[in-house]
């Protein structure tokens, strides 16, 4: 710090005083420096907590796309299950009715009327081709 810094008297409760004295003392600072270092990194904190909230917020975004792909994939899981329950009681002659549900499932299975559980961001409004 140069002697032409600008100077601020400021008044600290004693204990305050002491305290910052015997910091500064330990770190082999002056007071001054000592006072400037802890206010500097009252700012950096500042900081620092400012990203840690951004950080935050996309890490709850991040885990409600994880649970919503999670519950997606137990409906898939459920969806099969109940296809191959399905085609195990038929000994495997399955009805043309069931045959042309499935086909049309199948030929479906980008619609939200396909029958399928929709992967979590295909419920999103159509975008335009690219």
């Amino acid at each position: 710090m140069a002697r032409t810094d600008p100077q601020v008297n400021l008044r600290f409760p004693a204990e305050l005083k002491e305290r910052l004295e015997a910091h500064a003392r330990q770190n082999k600072r002056s007071l001054t420096a000592e006072i400037v270092r802890r206010l500097e990194q009252s700012f950096h904190l500042g900081e620092i907590l400012a990203e840690s909230g951004e950080i935050a917020e996309l890490a709850a975004r991040d885990a409600t796309h994880t649970t919503a792909v999670f519950k997606w994939m137990q409906e898939q899981q459920s969806a099969t299950i109940r296809l191959l329950e399905t085609i195990a009681k038929s000994d495997g002659h399955l009805s043309p009715t069931f045959m042309d549900a499935l086909r049309t499932m199948i030929a479906n299975k980008g619609s939200k009327d396909a029958g399928f559980p929709l992967h979590p961001g295909d419920d999103k409004e159509d975008s335009p081709a690219t």
